[in-house]
């Protein structure tokens, strides 16, 4: 089923620098771990978005609209 505007969503990510492969942000512990960006007061996991809000960044919520549920992507 695709996603729409308003959709509610639990996202897990990694983002990384497209030019070195830095990894700058994740919702997976062990990636930040093996990272060392990890926080130990952060609380890792999947992000709750509204599709729609502005809550992510405008080209990963463009893409999420393109998708199905459940569907795991590479997005740039």
């Amino acid at each position: 089923m695709a996603t729409k505007q308003g959709d509610f969503l639990l996202l897990n990510y990694t983002l990384k620098v497209k030019e070195d492969g830095k990894t700058v942000d994740t919702t997976y512990e062990a990636v930040a771990k093996t990272a060392h960006i990890h926080h130990g007061d952060e609380s890792y996991g999947p992000k709750f978005v509204i599709l729609g809000e502005g809550w992510i960044p405008k080209g990963l919520e463009e893409r999420l609209l393109e998708m199905d549920a459940e569907t795991t992507a590479t997005v740039e």
